[in-house]
């Protein structure tokens, strides 16, 4: 009980997580894909992998920095 407690407790916490990052798309809109997918896998599992929390932190340190794209050089 405490285990399905705190694994939608976790859920939740990272679906804000995405959902704050797709409402800024200016930073993050390169990602709208990625984002959207793990979004969808986690309400079709309910559940989110330890890979799916890498590639949202990945992009949450990666913003865009000009005209909504990430520069890569």
């Amino acid at each position: 009980d405490k285990f399905i407690h705190r694994n939608i407790d976790d859920l939740i916490e990272w679906e804000k997580i995405i959902t704050d990052m797709l409402d800024e798309p200016h930073k993050y809109g390169y990602a709208d894909n990625t984002l959207r997918s793990i979004l969808y896998m986690m309400e079709e599992t309910g559940n989110i992998t330890d890979g799916q929390k890498r590639a949202i932190e990945n992009i949450r340190r990666k913003p865009s920095t000009k005209y909504g794209r990430r520069r890569r050089w």
